[in-house]
Order: C-alpha cells, then structure tokens, then sequence
C-alpha cells in the first residue's frame, strides 16, 4: 500500500508526537529532497521506522558492492537489513545449501570453507573476513547452492543480511541501483577469474 507525501507527512507529524524515534525518519526524508521516486513510500519502511531500525548507511557505504550508488540509495538499502549475532562456531551458510541471502560483516569475523568434493568431508579454511566484508553475494545473481560453508569465527559476530527478494525489489523501484550493484559484481567476477588464471599458469 502506498501513500502520497501529503499524506505521509500528516502520518509522520502525528507519529512525531508520540515517539522521539520518528526524529530520525524526519531527517532522512529531508535528505531525500523529495524527489518523485519518493513522494510515495512503503508502509513497511514506515513501521520499520517506528520500531527504531538502525542506520548502518556508513558500513554499506564502505562495502565495494554498493561503490557508486548514492546516499539515498544507501539508506533504501538499509531499511532492508536485518541485524543477526552469531557465536563462534555458528554456521552461518553451509555448502551446497541454496542461497537467498547477502551477508554483510558488522562485528567479528567468519571463516570461509571449502569441501572440493563434497560438503560431509572434512572442509579446508579458505579466508577469514572482518567488517565490511561480504559474502554470499552470488545470491544476488543466480539463487544457486553456497559455494562454500560460512561460520562465525568469534563470539557476538554481527553480520547483516539482505534477503535477494528485497533487493531485486529495491532494484525494480531504482534501475540505477541494480546497474551499479550488478557492474561491481561483474568487476569482481573479472577480477577473481583473471586471478585464478595467472595463479594457474
């Protein structure tokens, strides 16, 4: 269900009074400039809103996937993490597992790992990754099975997550956004195969 920003601006108003929680969401609409995409909001970014979703636009402003896209697309992005904390030793993904989901390190570390053969032998440690780091990302792409298996290797590992159905859905409202992401996973597609071929020769 959408609404018109007259509209919306009553409901913000009215909010306003109740909770200290809108304040933010008053901001953030200011800098949107009230452009045309955004005279008519989601009511589900509404209630995100009201139950005091947090900001992390300066972590995915810091992720290489999202390089190029604007602050407001930034903050579109946002409102559809969710925020989860893993133990050390929490699997995360699992190999061979389809994937609907990108992975974004807030906090911590997790281990990647690989089976060559398949995932009930014995998994070799191929990278850690810290915050900022993404994984997961091909989801984004194809939906296919985890590649690898993904494990927290610290305890209180945040990581966020945006499920591909969200996204493709913000990439529907916002063509540029999808441009942008899609190029950078092609970037680093290129780069990695280019890697592997010289490391092979």
């Amino acid at each position: 269900m959408l609404i018109t920003l007259p509209a919306f601006r009553k409901v913000v108003l009215a909010a306003e009074a109740r909770s200290e929680r809108f304040i933010s969401w008053v901001g953030i609409l200011s800098n949107l400039k009230y452009n045309f995409r955004k005279t008519k909001i989601d009511l589900l970014h509404i209630g995100a809103a009201s139950e005091g979703t947090m900001d992390h636009t300066e972590i995915l402003g810091s992720v290489e996937l999202f390089e190029g896209i604007t602050p407001a697309e930034l903050q579109s992005i946002s409102l559809i993490c969710k925020e989860i904390i893993f133990n050390d030793g929490d699997v995360i993904t699992k190999q061979g597992e389809s994937g609907e989901d990108l992975y974004i390190v807030l906090d911590g570390f997790v281990e990647i790992l690989h089976s060559r053969t398949s995932p009930e032998q014995s998994p070799r440690t191929i990278v850690h990754l810290g915050k900022g780091q993404i994984f997961g990302e091909m989801a984004l792409v194809d939906h296919g099975p985890r590649s690898a298996t993904v494990r927290a290797a610290a305890d209180q590992t945040k990581v966020l997550i945006i499920h591909c159905d969200d996204f493709e859905q913000e990439c529907e409202e916002n063509h540029h956004l999808g441009y942008v992401v899609m190029r950078n996973i092609a970037a680093d597609l290129s780069f990695k195969l280019r890697h592997r071929h010289f490391a092979d020769r």
